[in-house]
């Protein structure tokens, strides 16, 4: 700014100094709506990344991350269940899930259970596509020769959010 926009031959020296204090305010001002401005697109920039869950059953649990860089969120059973040797179930979560438009979510094996237990996902990943709002079920085979037992609310996979592209056929 010039001060020839606030200064005027006619303007005391006191004039100035109060034009100027104006203008310091005016500043802080616009600088805190910027800032505040700023926040609010942020906000509404990751608003799209989020997962909206529904528990569809009492001992549904909400997903969880083990550690803040995990790729993976892991989902919990809401009953008991054994599975054989070789045998193939449904497991119930209870949850239900909304997310983007734009993004995929796999149920990927954890990785404890597959070395430790022979447990997979049949489907893996299973493909949970966004207009998808049943429950979210994991479809379990037990390829290692021990029975494997979970009991109601232990982890038995993991979910991952991406992004997908849509190329044109």
């Amino acid at each position: 700014m010039k001060l020839s926009s606030i200064y005027s031959p006619d303007m005391t020296f006191n004039d100035v100094v109060e034009q100027l204090k104006a203008l310091n305010e005016s500043n802080k001002q616009l600088n805190a709506t910027i800032e505040r401005m700023s926040k609010e697109l942020e906000a509404l920039r990751h608003k799209d990344e989020e997962l909206l869950f529904k528990a569809l059953d009492p001992n549904a649990k909400l997903p969880v991350r083990k550690h803040a860089t995990d790729a993976g969120m892991d989902i919990h059973c809401i009953k008991d269940y054994d599975i054989a040797p070789g045998e193939r179930v449904i497991v119930q979560t209870g949850l239900a899930v909304a997310m983007p438009e734009d993004s995929v979510l796999y149920i990927c094996p954890r990785s404890g259970l597959a070395a430790n237990n022979g447990l997979t996902i049949v489907n893996t990943p299973a493909t949970i596509d966004a207009g998808f709002r049943g429950e979210l079920k994991v479809i379990m085979l037990n390829t290692g020769s021990e029975p494997v037992h979970f009991d109601k609310g232990d982890r038995v996979a993991q979910l991952e959010l991406l992004t997908c592209r849509f190329p044109k056929p």
